[in-house]
């Protein structure tokens, strides 16, 4: 299950899957249409699918801008690679 974030002030980067809350824009919540998407990159990361392969197909999915470059290198890395772990370390309870 993905947690609400909070987030130190308001110009700060919203995680990818994310939205500010409507009670406050510190509070990020997970965007349901967003999570399936990124559930399902996942997936594809586990079938051995390439990470420029799968983000480019999240990007065409979820009509958002293309992922930050060093994303596209390699989706295993940065904030993908957090997302990533916490992915496998739920999906395994």
């Amino acid at each position: 299950m993905w947690q609400n974030k909070t987030r130190p002030n308001k110009t700060a980067k919203v995680p990818y899957a994310y939205t500010p809350s409507e009670d406050g824009p510190l509070v990020l919540v997970p965007d349901p249409e967003m999570v399936r998407w990124v559930e399902d990159a996942m997936d594809s990361l586990d079938q051995g699918h390439s990470g420029r392969r799968v983000a480019a197909w999240l990007v065409e999915k979820t009509n958002q801008k293309s992922l930050a470059p060093r994303h596209n290198q390699n989706l295993g890395t940065s904030s993908w690679q957090r997302y990533y772990k916490a992915f496998k370390a739920f999906k395994a309870y």
